[in-house]
């Protein structure tokens, strides 16, 4: 759940961010654009490449989810997200 709202205030803050300074560009991307960069770079941010005996250790060890499904279960219950991706 922290995943899920702290993606979420960031989300409102870029919002908020677009809507004060880069909506009246002429030169700048639309929101939408701007929000498929957003989750674009969430996504990437959870990016890694891990062996396997490292991520076996990690799933007995770690109390988080692996980050895939970090960004999986963060991002499927976003609207903002289902509208840019659908």
């Amino acid at each position: 759940m922290a995943d899920h709202f702290g993606m979420t205030i960031a989300l409102m803050a870029y919002k908020q961010y677009y809507k004060d300074h880069l909506h009246n560009h002429s030169n700048n991307k639309t929101l939408e654009e701007g929000l498929l960069e957003f989750f674009v770079a969430f996504c990437m941010m959870w990016r890694n490449k891990e062996l396997v005996k490292k991520i076996k250790n990690k799933v007995m060890k770690d109390v988080h989810t692996l980050p895939q499904y970090r960004v999986y279960g963060t991002l499927s219950v976003n609207e903002d997200y289902n509208k840019i991706i659908n």
